[in-house]
């Protein structure tokens, strides 16, 4: 992973990717300056994390030394040699061709199928793209890290909401929590759920499940972060697509929610069995069913009724 600070180089074409090994820590704020005050466009240092345990509380490793690199114009070509700043480090320099990374992206991104009647497409294929009488379309401006429905955990997700919503025909009301783009809100929507609430921490991310909701005409649910009022307002149904150690740091503030169903995601194969201990021990919920796709997994509870006698 990489710390960036970058800016847009000159020469639009070719650019120069300098990466220079085994600069002690004491160095790497030294170097980046200099390496900024020679005209580089950017510099990133490669970081690495660990997680000791089950909670999602990665940490940056402590090393003594590091790699940086930095991005000059194709012009820099012949002077980098002799900055007298790097003589002291083993660095190479590489020509990169430069490219509409956006442009690159939508190329490969094309309407896919979810299930056998749902397709998530693009923004800019909408007005290309035709489903048929029986199939339904969620169209989305895909933002950085937001999600696209191509995530297994997305696609977990929206197989068991499908198969809920057909069995339970009286749900009204959702939360999509950790909603980021909003794909499990717009499915909720077009599946006839009239009382959405999309729940993400990421102020971005809200921004870009937004322009989905306004792109699919979905004007039934309301976008907001974890500490909205809103959120201590019971609902049928609680959608999360979180990992799995955030899922259980935030478990009491679901079952306050009171909802009849959840359905949870982003849980790792090898922690399912924890999940749905921690989700039916003493909870007032009961498990009824699992799936899983590569190497991730959904679970799925129930509230329990208490049957007077």
């Amino acid at each position: 992973m990489f710390n960036n600070s970058m800016s847009t180089p000159q020469n639009k074409t070719h650019y120069l990717k300098v990466c220079v090994s085994s600069v002690a820590k004491v160095e790497e704020d030294l170097l980046s300056y200099n390496l900024f005050e020679a005209g580089a466009f950017g510099v990133s240092e490669d970081l690495e994390f660990e997680q000791k345990d089950f909670k999602y509380t990665p940490e940056i490793l402590d090393k003594d030394s590091t790699e940086l690199v930095a991005f000059f114009d194709i012009e820099f070509k012949d002077k980098i040699e002799n900055f007298s700043f790097l003589k002291p480090y083993t660095f190479k320099i590489l020509v990169e061709k430069n490219k509409d990374w956006l442009l690159e992206w939508k190329k490969h991104f094309k309407p896919f199928k979810v299930l056998t009647d749902l397709w998530i497409v693009p923004s800019w294929d909408k007005s290309l793209f035709k489903t048929k009488d029986n199939e339904t379309s969620i169209y989305i401006e895909p933002g950085l890290a937001f999600g696209t429905g191509t995530h297994a955990t997305t696609k977990l997700c929206i197989k068991a909401l499908s198969k809920t919503l057909y069995l339970e025909k009286s749900i009204a009301s959702a939360i999509d929590w950790g909603a980021g783009s909003a794909v499990l809100s717009i499915f909720l929507a077009k599946k006839g759920v009239t009382n959405i609430v999309a729940c993400e921490i990421d102020e971005l991310a809200r921004e870009n499940a937004v322009k989905n909701l306004n792109l699919n005409n979905v004007d039934c649910t309301y976008v907001c972060a974890p500490d909205d009022e809103v959120m201590k307002k019971p609902c049928d149904l609680v959608v999360a697509n979180i990992i799995d150690g955030v899922l259980l740091q935030i478990k009491e503030h679901i079952f306050n929610t009171q909802a009849k169903h959840i359905i949870l995601s982003g849980i790792l194969n090898e922690n399912a069995e924890r999940v749905k201990k921690e989700f039916t021990s003493g909870t007032g919920y009961t498990f009824i069913h699992s799936d899983q796709l590569d190497e991730w997994s959904m679970l799925q509870f129930k509230k329990e009724v208490s049957v007077k006698v």
